[in-house]
């Protein structure tokens, strides 16, 4: 820690924690010079009226006396104070008691060093060079007194005379304490301008995460909305295409060479609207691969492990997965997210089995969670799944909402299902629950 950095000022407000330490300086100077009963005339001028001594004067003239060394002290603590935010100034009316001992021959008051050494604490956090100020000028004082020879009005009322003998060690301990003081008064100022420092920074990074959060929270948005209005519309023209040459059958080959074609385009549309979606739902520097086969282990294990009732059974996820698009690996991910999420919210603590099963142009993806009582496990199964033969037109099917809800999840799964060619069921069975989604994949898979 270099002699730079601790007399560095500190621009801005002062913290809380100095102006507490400053009011406690404060209140020690004030007790130091109220208890002191210096007054810059000398009591001793009064002999010849019998008031040169306290047990000499009246009740009045007594309480008067107190409250001029109590009002003392308090004027002395509001230097202290004012060191704080004008510590120059301060100083100067620091010394100015010492007029008294020059002009008048008063002894050399305690309040004088008093003062200075706790506006060497208060001023500290401003000016550093003012604390120093303030401790040279309250070790010139001691000097003062060293020289001039006059007794020193101390705390409690003593009176400190002195003597040729003792003289420099006095003042060399006077400097030691005052030179220590301004020491300490340094070092932690400048702890506590670390910390200040640190909690700063910690503040700035939590406004910037925060900041950050919300630009992410709103990209997030931005992505739905556009999912929500677009790919309902483009996955809506890539059906109609697709179904138009069943539902007119009249159709002449090249019409329907030019719906192929549109179709085609539209579900290369969705494939790429997804994964700019993508990137844009993703938070800044987020770069991590969208879920797929691979990952639906690893979702069913995080389940299990936060205490649901959830097992994984059917044929292995490198199977299931052998030859797919990717697009149909984040679709089973997102359908089993989906389903695990209606099970956890709708029938919390219910058994649920999910299963993944591939023939030669299906992928079947189904979670079945169980009502009330049931068991669902590798033994005992639940509603198990039957193969269905592959489509030879786009799959289509309404999703009946679960009880009590709107839907909106099981829609969103319909319309990601439905833009791959596949087909959603959701229902009741068997007194619990189904989402079964069925994918084409291979040779009659549709991107």
């Amino acid at each position: 820690m270099t002699l730079t950095r601790l007399l560095a000022p500190r621009p801005g407000p002062v913290p809380d924690g100095w102006v507490l330490v400053s009011r406690v300086a404060a209140a020690v100077v004030l007790l130091c010079v109220a208890s002191s009963r210096w007054v810059p005339v000398d009591l001793a001028l009064l002999a010849p009226l019998g008031l040169d001594r306290l047990g000499g004067l009246g009740p009045v003239v007594a309480l008067l006396a107190l409250l001029l060394w109590v009002g003392t002290g308090v004027l002395a603590g509001a230097v202290v104070l004012l060191g704080v935010r004008r510590p120059l100034a301060a100083t100067g009316l620091a010394l100015l008691p010492l007029l008294a001992v020059v002009v008048l021959g008063s002894p050399v008051p305690f309040a004088v060093i008093a003062v200075l050494a706790g506006i060497t604490v208060s001023a500290a956090w401003r000016s550093p060079t003012a604390s120093v100020l303030a401790t040279l000028a309250a070790i010139a004082t001691v000097v003062l007194w060293f020289g001039v020879q006059v007794p020193m009005q101390a705390p409690l009322g003593s009176v400190v005379e002195l003597q040729l003998t003792d003289g420099f060690a006095v003042a060399v301990l006077y400097a030691i304490g005052l030179g220590g003081l301004l020491a300490g008064t340094l070092v932690g100022r400048a702890g506590v301008a670390s910390a200040l420092d640190a909690r700063q920074r910690v503040a700035a990074r939590s406004a910037e995460v925060e900041e950050q959060s919300e630009v992410t929270a709103e990209r997030a948005r931005l992505a739905r909305d556009l999912h929500d209005v677009v790919a309902h519309h483009v996955s809506l023209i890539a059906v109609r295409a697709e179904t138009a040459p069943y539902t007119h059958p009249g159709l002449q080959p090249e019409a329907r060479s030019v719906l192929a074609e549109i179709a085609s385009d539209a579900r290369r549309a969705l494939d790429e609207l997804r994964g700019v979606l993508g990137i844009l739902g993703r938070s800044v520097g987020d770069r991590a691969p969208q879920p797929s086969w691979s990952d639906v282990a690893a979702l069913v294990a995080r389940s299990s492990s936060s205490g649901e009732r959830v097992v994984l059974v059917g044929d292995p996820v490198e199977r299931v997965a052998s030859g797919t698009d990717p697009a149909l690996g984040y679709v089973a991910y997102r359908v089993v997210q989906e389903g695990l999420t209606n099970a956890r919210k709708h029938a919390p603590g219910a058994a649920t089995t999910v299963r993944l099963e591939r023939t030669a142009g299906l992928a079947v993806v189904s979670v079945v969670t169980a009502g009330a009582g049931r068991r669902t496990d590798d033994d005992e199964p639940t509603a198990p799944i039957t193969p269905v033969p592959a489509p030879t037109r786009p799959l289509h099917v309404g999703v009946p909402t679960m009880p009590g809800t709107a839907g909106h999840g099981l829609v969103g799964m319909r319309e990601r299902v439905e833009a791959l060619g596949g087909r959603l069921v959701a229902g009741p069975r068997d007194g619990g629950f189904a989402l079964e989604a069925t994918l084409p994949v291979g040779a009659g898979a549709v991107r």
